[in-house]
C-alpha cells in the first residue's frame, strides 16, 4: 500500500510540475507579446517625434 500511495503522490506532483511549467511559459509568452507592444509604441513615439520636429521646422523657415 506505502509503495502505490508513493506512486500516486509522485504523479500528482508531476502533473503539478507540468501545471507549474505550462504556466511559466505562459507567462514568458506574455510578456514577450507586452515588449512588443511597448517596442512597438516606442517606434511610434520616435516617428511622431520626428514628424513634429520637421513640422517645427517647416513653421520655422515660414516665419
Amino acid at each position: 500500500m506505502g509503495a502505490m500511495a508513493s506512486v500516486a503522490a509522485q504523479q500528482a506532483i508531476s502533473a503539478e510540475n507540468t501545471a507549474a511549467a505550462m504556466a511559466m511559459a505562459k507567462i514568458k509568452a506574455d510578456e514577450a507579446r507586452k515588449m512588443a507592444l511597448i517596442n512597438s509604441f516606442l517606434t511610434g513615439v520616435e516617428e511622431v517625434a520626428k514628424i513634429n520636429k520637421k513640422g517645427n521646422q517647416i513653421a520655422a523657415d515660414a516665419i
